[in-house]
């Protein structure tokens, strides 16, 4: 295990006077480090706790998604797995369940049978946590990425509409840099943030049909099998980026975070910021009231496509407390430890039979939206679910690079250039 990653170990103890479960220790792993992300974890721990006490679990919790993955994969070659890890499902699962090949996941279907899943989970997610015909993955939430935040108090003061188009993004944004006000907040510090950007713009350029024939490697122009030699829809999604990131204060965007971004609209140093709506759980932690402090709308242009994911855990072959693990996901997977889990991350739950009651506006009209959008076929995947990390990887040092250079023809080239990589996942 690396250095950073030690440095990433917290201890939480379970303490209780029963002895109905034995003294142990579970180790999982996330990417959850967020103040909102930490206390969400928390209350599921606590519910956990009130069935399994005398037990401590630790999360060893890397900074981001990536870093969790690469440091993941290692301990997974070494022999060392976790005794359960977090996965967004779809592609990352079949990293580690591949179909044909010996899985290094300990199937689950007897948890999700017992706990009802296909029946109280959606489609999208039920495909995103099974493969070759078994279940390998609890699903704990459902997202949405592609979501624009705004201060109300900033926009209310100056007169300012939120802004549901790029026309009307530019409008406000020219209107509060001329009032020497910072348009928008990015965190990229770790640049998949970048991407969060690049997806909402990919979606509004596209729509739900162009985007789903991009992340299943089927567009003609990246692919080859079309003759063209330029995708005008894809050019417009790097224009919209670009056109984003320009309001933004570059310096200061690569030393903070995507929770730094949140808190500088929380505080009014900042007037929006694109994130997917896990963010709506650091307002609320901050203090701020929804629809009073801070308004939430879908990313511009947007709106008529729903990029979802789910975060989901897994129990890996070789886990050192299997009981322990599997009495963890039975709680994570329950409706009860959803219900004390989705109201404090701003995400919603996986599960359809818990209690909504707790949802507020915000995620209420979320949900209604997945609704809509699973109704209209206009649910597309994020990008973790749809394709290997490897290409992700590649595009998000290729964004990073773009935000420095301008250079649109050198990312389209990357894109083009590493395009098989998609293909062939598919």
């Amino acid at each position: 295990m690396s250095r950073r990653l030690w440095q990433g170990l917290g201890v939480i103890a379970l303490a209780g006077c029963a002895t109905s479960a034995p003294e142990s220790t579970v180790e999982i792993y996330s990417w959850w480090v967020s103040g909102a992300e930490q206390v969400a974890l928390d209350a599921v721990l606590k519910n956990f706790a009130e069935a399994n006490p005398n037990v401590q679990v630790t999360n060893a919790a890397a900074q981001d998604s990536l870093n969790a993955q690469d440091e993941l994969q290692i301990r997974m070659r070494l022999g060392d797995p976790p005794d359960l890890f977090q996965i967004n499902g779809g592609a990352e699962l079949m990293q580690y369940a591949p179909e044909g090949s010996l899985s290094l996941l300990v199937p689950l279907d007897d948890l999700a049978t017992a706990e009802n899943w296909k029946q109280v989970v959606p489609p999208v997610v039920w495909q995103a946590i099974t493969a070759s015909g078994h279940v390998y993955a609890v699903p704990v939430d459902i997202a949405r990425v592609n979501v624009l935040f705004y201060n109300k108090h900033l926009f209310d003061d100056n007169g300012l509409t939120p802004p549901t188009s790029l026309v009307g993004f530019v409008e406000v944004a020219q209107a509060l840099q001329d009032k020497i006000l910072r348009p928008v907040a990015i965190g990229d510090k770790v640049p998949w943030t970048l991407e969060v950007i690049f997806k909402s713009c990919l979606a509004a350029a596209g729509q739900a049909n162009y985007y789903a024939q991009f992340v299943q490697g089927v567009n003609g122009y990246f692919a080859g099998t079309d003759g063209t030699t330029f995708d005008p829809i894809f050019n417009s999604a790097v224009e919209c980026f670009a056109t984003i990131v320009s309001y933004a204060d570059k310096t200061l965007m690569r030393s903070e975070a995507w929770n730094d971004a949140v808190l500088d609209v929380v505080s009014g140093h900042a007037a929006m910021t694109i994130m997917g709506d896990w963010a709506l759980g650091e307002f609320l932690k901050d203090g701020a009231v929804a629809d009073q402090d801070f308004g939430e709308i879908p990313a511009p242009d947007s709106q008529d496509t729903f990029i979802f994911t789910t975060d989901s855990f897994v129990l890996p072959v070789g886990a050192k407390n299997r009981s322990g693990a599997l009495a963890l996901l039975a709680v994570w997977g329950s409706a009860s430890g959803q219900n004390a889990f989705y109201p404090l991350k701003g995400t919603l739950a996986a599960r359809s039979d818990v209690d909504s009651g707790a949802y507020d506006i915000f995620a209420r009209n979320t949900l209604q939206e997945f609704s809509d959008a699973e109704d209209a076929g206009r649910l597309v995947p994020d990008w973790p679910l749809a394709f290997p990390q490897a290409f992700s990887t590649i595009f998000d040092a290729a964004l990073d690079r773009f935000v420095d250079d301008g250079n649109a023809e050198n990312l389209v080239l990357t894109v083009k250039n590493n395009y098989d990589l998609l293909t062939a996942s598919h």
